[in-house]
C-alpha cells in the first residue's frame, strides 16, 4: 500500500470516525492483517477488523486502547497510560521494554524513519475493489476537510503539511488513537528552544533590531488594504513574547513601529465605540462555545498560553474579556495590543469589556502610563493617548446568548432622569450623593442609555452606572449599599443578585475586579486560590467572580507570594449557562522585568482611591 493511502487510513482512525464501520460496512473491512514485525503482536490482537485502536491482550484478556506501543507499555509495567498485566512474566517485560526503549532510540536518531506506524497496521481488501475506492475517496475528502480546519484554527501554514515532520506526527497520532491529546506549544517550548540543532542561533548583538528570532517577522508591518490575517495576529503574539524575553522595553518600536500601533488602537477604537454599552452574543450556534475571561494585568505570558490551552478565537469559538487588561504587569501594553488584534480580526467573535483600569486615574497610578511612557520615548506620550482614548469607547458588559451577563465589576444603580441643562450655561459638576435607602437595582435599558465615554467614571452626579458596573463588589450582607472602601461603586448581597437574575430572566453573573490581595480582605467571600469563587448561590442561579492572572500580582511587596491560579470559564450548548471551569498555573519563569510603579508604596488592592485626582466634566 502506498504511503499516502496508508497515511489517509491512519487519520481516519486517529479522527476516531465512528461513523466509518456503518458507512463503510463490515464486507469491505472483514479483516486486518500485520505488515510489521513488532515484538507487540505477540502479545495482542485486534479486538475488533473495524476499529484500529482497540488491542486485546493475548494474556489477561484486557482491552487496550492506543496500538501496538499500548500492548507493549501494558506488558512491560509502564505505568501512566494503561492498566499493568497481571499474567506477564519478567521475560515478557524485559522484550517489550527493550523494544520500547529501541523505538525511543531510533526516534531520536532520526534516520531511517519510514512511517513505522502505517506499516504496523494495513487495510486488507477483499473484493469489490471499485466501491471501496468510492468510498475511500469521500473519507478522503472528509478527513481533508476536517485537516483544513484544523490547519486554520491553529494558525498553521498551509505548507507545513508538505514536511516530513508533519507527517510523523500525524503518524504517531494515528497510533495513540482517539483521545489522545497532543501537547501545547508551550510544553513544546523548551524542547524545541533547547535544541540547537532545530533553531538556528543567532550571534548578533541583541541589541540590535534584526537580531529577531529566524522564525518571526520583524519589524510588523500594517497591512496594505488595513484587514488583518490569522498568520498577522500570531506573528504579533510570537513577537510581543520574543521581545519580552531578549529586548529591552524601549526597543519594542523596532519591532513594533509607533505608525502600525497607531493604526490597529484606530482602527479598534472605531469597531469598539459603534458597540452599544451592553453588548448583546446572540450569533451562537450549536457548535458554538464561549470562552469567558477575567482581570489580566499586564501578565504578557499567561495570556499567551490562556489563548493557547482555551483555543484562538474562530468561527465557532467566542472570546468575552472582562477587562483591566494593564497595570501592574510589566507587558500590559503588548496584553492589550494582541487582545485588540484579535477584535479587529474577528470582530464578532472577541468582545472586550472596560475594567476599572482601563481609565486615566488607574493608569497613572498603577503602571500603564509609565510603561507606554519608557517604551515608547518621546512618542510615548502620542501612543498613551490614543490608548486612553480606545479605552473611553470599551463596551461595559455583556449578555451571552439569553442567560448569562458578565461585567467587570458587578452590578448598578438605578438613577433618576437627567435633569436638563439650561441653555448658554457650562457643563458642570453636579452633587448627587444619594440615600442608601433610596438605592436600587438599575435595568439593563438604564445601562445602554448611560454615558460611557467618560475616562473616568464618576463617583458622584447623575451618571454614576459606568462607576457601578466598573467598582462594584458582592457582599454577603443583604442589601445595596455604597462602597465605601472603594470610594466608588456599590456592594450588593445575594437578594440584589436573585432579583437581577429573575427580573432579567437569567441564570448566570460573572465578573472579575478582584484579585487574592482584595479577596484576603473580604470577610465571608472565598478566597481567589483557584483563580475563581462561587459568590453567590440564589433560587435563579448564581454570582461567579473570575480572575484570569495567576501568581498575582507580578511585583509583591511580600515574603510569602500568594501563588494563585488564574482561571477561564467555558460555556457551551445548548444553553451556555452552566460554566465550566478552567484553572491554570503561572508561566514561569517569568523573563525579568522592572516595575513601573512604586509597588513597595502603592496599595496592592484599589481601596482608598485619591478621588480629588480623578477630574470629571459632566
Amino acid at each position: 500500500m502506498g504511503y499516502s493511502k496508508r497515511l489517509s487510513l491512519i487519520m481516519m482512525a486517529s479522527s476516531g470516525a465512528s461513523n466509518a464501520p456503518s458507512e463503510i460496512g463490515r464486507e469491505s473491512l472483514s479483516s486486518l492483517k500485520r505488515a510489521s514485525s513488532d515484538v507487540g503482536w505477540e502479545f495482542g490482537v485486534l479486538a475488533d477488523p473495524t476499529n484500529l485502536d482497540k488491542l486485546k491482550c493475548k494474556l489477561c484478556g484486557k482491552l487496550v486502547s492506543g496500538g501496538v506501543y499500548r500492548i507493549k507499555q501494558h506488558i512491560a509495567h509502564i505505568k501512566g497510560n494503561v492498566a499493568l498485566c497481571p499474567r506477564s512474566s519478567d521475560e515478557d517485560k524485559a522484550k517489550c521494554k527493550a523494544a520500547l526503549e529501541e523505538a525511543k532510540n531510533k526516534n531520536r536518531k532520526g534516520s531511517g524513519r519510514k512511517g513505522d506506524v502505517g506499516e504496523e497496521l494495513e487495510l486488507q481488501q477483499i473484493g469489490k475493489e471499485d466501491e471501496d475506492i468510492e468510498v475511500l475517496t469521500q473519507r478522503t475528502h472528509e478527513v481533508h476537510q476536517s485537516l483544513a480546519e484544523w490547519v486554520y484554527e491553529s494558525g498553521i501554514p498551509f505548507d507545513a503539511i508538505d514536511n516530513d515532520s508533519f507527517k510523523r506526527f500525524v503518524e504517531v497520532v494515528g497510533q495513540f488513537g482517539p483521545g489522545y491529546r497532543p501537547p501545547s506549544q508551550y510544553q513544546l517550548r523548551e524542547l524545541v528552544f533547547n535544541s540547537s540543532s532545530s533553531i538556528a542561533t543567532n550571534s548578533e548583538s541583541k541589541d540590535s533590531p534584526s537580531s529577531q528570532s529566524p522564525q518571526l517577522e520583524t519589524p510588523i508591518n500594517w497591512p496594505p488594504d488595513g484587514k488583518l490575517t490569522l498568520n498577522w495576529v500570531l506573528n504579533l503574539m510570537s513577537v510581543f513574547d520574543w521581545a519580552s524575553r531578549d529586548l529591552e522595553p524601549t526597543q519594542l518600536p523596532d519591532v513594533f513601529p509607533v505608525e502600525v500601533c497607531d493604526c490597529l488602537v484606530l482602527c479598534a477604537s472605531k469597531i469598539l465605540h459603534e458597540e452599544p454599552n451592553c453588548i448583546t452574543i446572540d450569533n451562537l450556534t450549536p457548535e458554538s462555545t464561549v470562552v469567558v475571561v477575567g482581570d489580566l494585568h499586564g501578565q504578557l505570558h499567561d495570556l499567551l498560553f490562556l489563548l493557547h490551552d482555551a483555543g484562538f478565537p474562530s468561527e465557532n469559538r467566542f472570546y468575552v474579556f472582562n477587562g483591566d487588561y494593564v497595570d501592574r504587569g510589566a507587558w500590559g501594553l503588548e496584553s492589550f495590543l494582541i487582545l485588540l488584534a484579535w477584535k479587529v480580526f474577528m470582530p464578532e467573535r472577541v468582545y472586550l469589556l472596560r475594567g476599572n483600569h482601563e481609565s486615566k486615574y488607574c493608569t497613572s497610578v498603577y503602571g500603564f502610563e509609565k510603561e507606554v511612557l519608557t517604551k515608547y520615548g518621546d512618542r510615548g506620550k502620542h501612543v498613551y493617548r490614543e490608548c486612553l482614548g480606545c479605552f473611553r469607547g470599551l463596551p461595559l458588559a455583556s449578555i451571552v446568548g439569553k442567560h448569562v451577563y458578565t461585567a467587570h465589576g458587578g452590578l448598578f444603580r438605578h438613577m433618576s432622569a437627567i435633569p436638563k441643562k439650561s441653555k448658554g450655561k457650562k457643563s458642570r459638576m453636579i452633587a448627587c450623593n444619594p440615600e442608601t435607602s433610596s438605592l436600587s437595582l438599575g435595568s439593563l435599558e438604564e445601562l445602554n442609555k448611560a454615558r460611557r465615554s467618560v475616562l473616568d467614571p464618576p463617583w458622584i452626579g447623575f451618571n454614576l452606572i459606568p462607576g457601578d458596573v466598573l467598582w462594584s463588589d458582592p457582599s454577603m450582607t443583604p442589601g445595596l449599599s455604597p462602597n465605601t472602601e472603594r470610594g466608588i461603586g456599590l456592594l450588593w448581597g445575594p437578594d440584589c443578585t436573585e432579583k437581577f437574575l429573575k427580573e432579567f430572566q437569567l441564570k448566570l453573573i460573572i465578573r472579575s475586579h478582584e484579585g487574592p490581595d482584595a479577596r484576603e480582605k473580604r470577610p465571608g467571600l472565598g478566597g481567589m486560590d483557584e483563580g475563581y469563587t462561587i459568590d453567590h448561590i440564589v433560587e435563579s442561579g448564581k454570582l461567579i467572580t473570575l480572575f484570569s492572572a495567576p501568581d498575582y500580582p507580578q511585583f509583591q511587596n511580600t515574603e510569602e507570594r500568594y501563588k494563585n491560579k488564574g482561571a477561564y470559564i467555558i460555556l457551551e450548548p445548548p444553553n451556555f449557562d452552566d460554566p465550566i471551569f478552567h484553572s491554570f498555573e503561572a508561566i514561569t519563569p517569568r523573563p525579568k522585568a522592572d516595575p513601573f510603579y512604586n509597588f513597595e508604596e502603592v496599595i496592592d488592592s484599589d481601596e482608598e482611591l485619591d478621588l480629588a485626582s480623578m477630574v470629571i466634566s459632566l
